[in-house]
């Protein structure tokens, strides 16, 4: 199985970056693993509501420049459904094993080019036309 993070800027912190190394090198024994990174877009710190929507839209359509149109996606967001490392880790052992068709997965993903999604909250995703 391959495993590509995508990311929307760079991680600073020396910390972060440590963590995030780790945990690649641990998950390594089990899939082959990939963080990418994507500019985030240049903005003020204070943005209308239209501006926000404006950034997320230019990165929402980078981040969907690196996404291959066979890709399974799984979207993490912040507000969204929060899972146990257990039912995440069934999850990607089901598409390991069973690959997509056999897994229980919604199919809210940004478009329908772009394979299928979990857990789904997609906003500020541009489709992909």
């Amino acid at each position: 199985m391959n495993i590509t993070i995508l990311a929307v800027g760079k991680l600073k912190e020396k910390y972060l970056r440590q963590g995030v190394e780790e945990y690649l090198k641990r998950l390594s024994g089990y899939a082959k693993m990939e963080m990418a990174e994507v500019p985030d877009e240049k903005a003020p710190e204070h943005l209308s509501e239209r501006e926000a929507e404006q950034v997320k839209e230019r990165e929402g359509k980078r981040l969907l420049a690196k996404i291959g149109a066979d890709a399974y996606v799984i979207a993490l967001a912040i507000d969204g459904k929060m899972k146990t490392s257990e039912e995440f880790a069934a999850h990607l052992d089901a598409l390991a094993t069973r690959g997509r068709a056999g897994s229980s997965s919604s199919s809210a993903a940004p478009s329908a080019s772009a394979g299928r999604c979990w857990p789904g909250p997609t906003s500020g995703f541009p489709s992909r036309r």
